[in-house]
């Protein structure tokens, strides 16, 4: 039977590899695959709003 009881799998003894795998899989599903992607990915730069005034060029149609 594949369902085991709370206190099995508590009382099995396992080595530090199957330890430290069972810990990543469970950080997996606590935060889920998408919120690690979203915070591995860069950051988009802030835009300017029309009315923001910046110093030298940057309103102009020489600006950035």
């Amino acid at each position: 039977m594949a369902y085991r009881s709370f206190h099995e799998i508590i009382d099995t003894d396992i080595d530090r590899k199957e330890f430290l795998q069972y810990l990543g899989v469970l950080l997996l599903l606590v935060t889920g695959i998408s919120g690690i992607a979203q915070s591995l990915a860069p950051t988009p730069r802030p835009r300017k709003l029309s009315g923001e005034q910046t110093a030298g060029y940057g309103n102009s149609p020489y600006g950035n």
